[in-house]
């Protein structure tokens, strides 16, 4: 009996033994696989990245496109503006002459 219990408990030694020395296998494994993930991870951060400053550029341009185009309506309402209280004096000053402005206006677009 004491053999048997021994060769078992031998037995229960060299898997152990096993075990540790296929421990440090498992580890870098573990290790060589969070390296690729990391790599994997970082790649797709700096793709990210670009992608962000791509869309800050065009984002800026298209800001600038607008503030420019808000610009020019601004400066079109204004001319609009000026061309009414043209249209107001001239209208103002045919009627002090007795003349009627919306008659005069239809003469000319029938030709």
């Amino acid at each position: 009996k004491k053999v048997g219990k021994m060769e078992d408990e031998l037995s229960g030694y060299r898997n152990m033994l096993e075990k540790h020395k296929s421990l440090p296998g498992v580890q870098l494994g573990v290790l060589l696989e969070k390296e690729k993930i990391t790599g994997v991870l970082e790649g797709h951060n700096t793709e990210l990245q670009n992608e962000s400053e791509r869309l800050k550029d065009q984002l800026t341009k298209s800001t600038q496109a607008i503030e420019s185009k808000d610009a020019l309506l601004n400066m079109q309402r204004q001319e609009m503006e000026k061309q009414e209280v043209l249209l107001k004096l001239y209208e103002t000053k045919l009627q002090a002459k007795g003349r009627d402005f919306p008659q005069i206006v239809a003469r000319a677009e029938a030709g």
